[in-house]
């Protein structure tokens, strides 16, 4: 298991991260379908289904009364999967103690051996429609969850996590404790036979459509969408580089007076520029589970110059 930290001094708080790779089993669409119960996409169903069934598990340990009552602290959590990672992100107490224990608690659940009856209920609500256009569920398979599952136990074995915010004071022992304590906690797991299913035994029909702005890599998604937000109240789905936003807000985003805010949102990033601008990023994106610890430790190596800042938002006029 691999521990990173990028401090931000001035946060309030710590923002624990944990990625691992699911084996191409799933994409940020398949999880969201099965996460939000909508069917968004029409591939990798399964995967999605048993990434979302995973992260609901580790949210309701996280979050449970339990733990809570065990001192972790956590103020926010989110979770996400894109093209290559399963991401979860979890805002606590800046104790080492507090963080010792989230990162202990999320490692301790990552179990995708032990979460097919969360796949079934997940796989369960999405739907399509039969030959006479009657709408159909999708069943669970059990071979097509043991594929999956399969992929993101090889997946946890390469977990990594990563430190953000309030962090700066932790001393070497603390670190190295809550290394050796989440790594102790990773479970042995078993893998089963299993094969993927390509047909779900009904037709899949999207129930909403996306346009995709691209931007190369996740950093200059996240800065992009901070822009976008500052025009309207835009919640764009980021995932891999990109921002999928609905075609309503598209049009209504290419109607809006796009170059004056550029300038006055230009202006006003620069001028409240600090030394930890990137860090100031990198950590409310990691808090929004935007972020895998590899994409992580690549943005914190970037400069916000003014003619860094100017590109990324000229890529999304």
């Amino acid at each position: 298991m691999k521990l990173s930290i990028i401090p931000f001094t001035t946060a309030q708080d710590a923002c624990v991260v944990v990625s691992f790779p699911h084996g191409g089993v799933a994409d940020y669409w398949s999880f969201r379908s099965a996460y939000d119960g909508c069917p968004y996409t029409d591939k990798k169903l399964d995967g999605g289904a048993v990434c979302a069934a995973l992260v609901k598990l580790v949210e309701s340990r996280v979050m449970h009364p339990a733990s809570v009552a065990a001192g972790i602290g956590v103020t926010s959590m989110n979770v996400s999967v894109d093209s290559s990672h399963v991401i979860i992100a979890a805002n606590c107490k800046k104790s080492a103690a507090g963080i010792r224990k989230l990162t202990n608690t999320i490692c301790k659940n990552l179990r995708p051996d032990r979460v097919y009856a969360y796949y079934a209920i997940l796989i369960g609500q999405l739907y399509g429609v039969d030959d006479k256009n009657v709408r159909k569920k999708i069943r669970p398979d059990k071979e097509s969850y043991n594929y999956c599952a399969n992929k993101l136990i090889d997946g946890v074995s390469k977990v990594e996590v990563c430190l953000f915010g309030k962090v700066e004071k932790l001393k070497d022992e603390a670190i190295d404790g809550i290394e050796k304590g989440a790594e102790s906690k990773l479970p042995e797991m078993e893998s089963k036979k299993g094969t993927l299913r390509t047909e779900y035994g009904t037709k899949i029909e999207p129930c909403c459509t996306f346009e995709t702005i691209s931007f190369g890599d996740q950093f200059s998604a996240v800065v992009a969408q901070d822009y976008l937000q500052s025009i309207m109240p835009v919640f764009g789905n980021i995932h891999d580089g990109k921002i999928d936003v609905e075609e309503s807000v598209l049009k209504a985003l290419k109607m809006a007076d796009k170059e004056s805010k550029f300038k006055s949102f230009a202006a006003n990033f620069l001028k409240s520029k600090s030394d930890e601008s990137t860090e100031r990023m990198i950590y409310y994106a990691a808090s929004r589970a935007a972020f895998t610890c590899s994409d992580a430790m690549s943005a914190s190596k970037k400069d916000l110059n003014k003619s860094a800042i100017e590109g990324i938002i000229k890529k999304a006029l």
